[in-house]
């Protein structure tokens, strides 16, 4: 079993987030909202049995759908960000994130 750190981090304002690993839903939440002193929203740890894991993203409002292919055995850390006009966007690390 491989570990996916999962970390909700910029542009989340009272958002429905909704999200799946291999097809699994791991995460739902409603009122998701990122502390902007810390820039984070939320997070959450996922086993995962093999080192290669899909992750699919929904936020409502705005009905926004993406996904991702991440490697844990390179990075197991996968920030996942709301930014205007873009959408959602992943940043997936090899170190822990860590906040202040």
């Amino acid at each position: 079993m491989h570990t996916l750190h999962i970390a909700l981090h910029d542009g989340f304002t009272d958002d429905i987030v909704t999200i799946r690993v291999n097809g699994r839903e791991v995460f739902r939440k409603s009122h998701v909202r990122t502390d902007l002193r810390l820039s984070r929203a939320d997070g959450v740890d996922v086993q995962v049995d093999s080192t290669k894991a899909l992750v699919e993203v929904a936020v409502d409002p705005g009905e926004l759908l993406k996904s991702t292919e991440v490697d844990l055995s390179k990075t197991p850390n996968l920030a996942i960000s709301r930014e205007k006009d873009i959408g959602i966007t992943f940043a997936p690390q090899s170190e822990a994130f860590r906040y202040m």
